[in-house]
């Protein structure tokens, strides 16, 4: 509900981000619609936690999900990074509107942790 993801938003160790209006695959849309899409998104997600958004995930988030123009737009909507569906890992080459995401899955301790190994994070 609005009341619970604004809890949810609320707590410091939460970042909600944005993820467009409608989940359309963004780069199907022309620019206009893409803008709206995701200006809307914000502005809506915005109004119900009360604070600035400035985090988002494309829909679907692969490669061919977005293009540079989409992450302008992103960037342009006052967003601060984006999140792709892809993995891999962050340096500080990395473009901060096409980010890898880490998917974590319903795993217990011990599942995660080996997890994050398999994916050469030191634990």
């Amino acid at each position: 509900t609005r009341d619970e993801l604004a809890k949810l938003a609320a707590d410091s160790l939460v970042d909600v981000g944005g993820h467009t209006a409608s989940h359309p695959r963004l780069a199907a849309l022309p620019a206009a619609a893409q803008r709206r899409e995701v200006e809307d998104g914000k502005r809506v997600l915005e109004s119900i936690v009360g604070d600035r958004v400035t985090s988002f995930a494309y829909p679907f988030g692969r490669t061919a999900d977005y293009t540079a123009e989409t992450m302008q737009i992103v960037r342009d909507a006052g967003f601060s990074r984006a999140c792709s569906n892809q993995t891999g890992r962050i340096d500080r080459s990395t473009d901060p509107f096409a980010l890898p995401r880490f998917f974590v899955r319903d795993w217990d301790g011990d599942q995660f942790a080996a997890a994050l190994r398999d994916h050469g994070v030191r634990i």
